[in-house]
């Protein structure tokens, strides 16, 4: 389980706890795109849009969030 806390104020945040065991786990950049590496045939892609914008090589999610919040 990845834990993300608040970093003004120590409190959890979210939560990311993914089916299979965690190997490794990459935060890209400033943005809210996080890549989990684990036990599993494919790579964990988790998009969280408060914690950053999306990085700019995929900006369909950040269109797609944007779409989203307007429903």
């Amino acid at each position: 389980m990845i834990k993300i806390y608040d970093k003004d104020t120590g409190a959890l945040f979210t939560n990311i706890e993914p089916k299979s065991s965690i190997n490794d786990f990459e935060l890209v950049g400033d943005s809210g795109m996080i890549f989990i590496a684990g036990e599993d045939s494919r790579i964990g892609t988790y998009y969280i849009p408060s914690l950053g914008t999306a990085p700019k090589w995929c900006s369909y999610i950040e269109n797609m969030t944007e779409e989203l919040e307007n429903e």
